[in-house]
This record gives structure tokens, sequence and C-alpha cells, in this order.
């Protein structure tokens, strides 16, 4: 089971997604302590310039916190088709305990939808096949 500091830590983030949408799903898996959330969000073609304000708006949200240290992984745009998607991705290390943990942001845009995908696990992993596969 989760500790009191994840648990506090998995109601703080739901608190958080509440505000942003109410069409969401979570899965977390005990074992890795990974866990996935996709969120609807309206419908907004991505760009390479709605790419970078997107990464700037994380990297300030990851910067408010003075708990962590972040690294950048990998910062792009991609196009398949009539599907778009940005991907971000950062190594982040908590301070406090010293864990470290890999954070992967896709927005996922096509056909009048627009999808967040928020990954975080311990280990490092490159989904981009799977992303390319969705069929909005």
């Amino acid at each position: 089971g989760a500790s009191a500091t994840e648990a506090e830590a998995i109601a703080k983030h739901l608190n958080q997604v509440k505000t942003l949408t109410s069409d969401f799903h979570l899965f977390y898996d005990g074992l890795t302590n990974a866990n996935l959330t996709i969120y609807k969000l309206p419908y907004t073609p991505i760009n390479r310039e709605i790419t970078v304000q997107a990464i700037a708006s994380v990297e300030n949200q990851l910067k408010l916190n003075s708990n962590i240290t972040y690294t950048r992984n990998e910062a792009k745009f991609n196009k398949y088709g009539e599907m778009m998607f940005l991907k971000s991705s950062f190594s982040i290390k908590n301070q406090t305990n010293g864990n470290t943990f890999n954070k992967t942001i896709y927005v996922v845009s096509g056909n009048g939808k627009t999808y967040m995908i928020l990954l975080e696990t311990a280990l490092e992993a490159d989904f981009d096949k799977y992303i390319q596969r969705i069929d909005l």
C-alpha cells in the first residue's frame, strides 16, 4: 500500500485534476509506483509555437517547487497524418527524500479531439510508438 506521504501526493494530484477537467482516467501500478493519467481537453490544434509555450509552462510549474531539481530530457513536436503530438520529458529528483522519477507529458491532437497523457515512473520509458498508434 501507499505510505502516508504517497497518499497525500496522490490526493493532491487528484484535487489538481478536478480543477483541470472532469473527464480524466487515472491508472496506478503499485508494483512499480508508476501512474498514467489521461485528460480530455478542449480541442486545440498543436504546432511548434504551442509546443514551445506548453513546455515553458511545464518548466515554470516545476520551478515553483523548491523541493525538486529537474532535467529536461526531451521536448519535441511531431505530426503523423492528421494527428499531432508534443512530448516533453523530465527527470525529477525530490530533494527531501532523494527519490528520482521520470515525468513524460504528451499532448495529442487530431480529428477535433485533444488529450493530455501524463506518465510518471521510476524508469525512463519511450512511449512514442504507442502514441503514434492512437486513433483519435
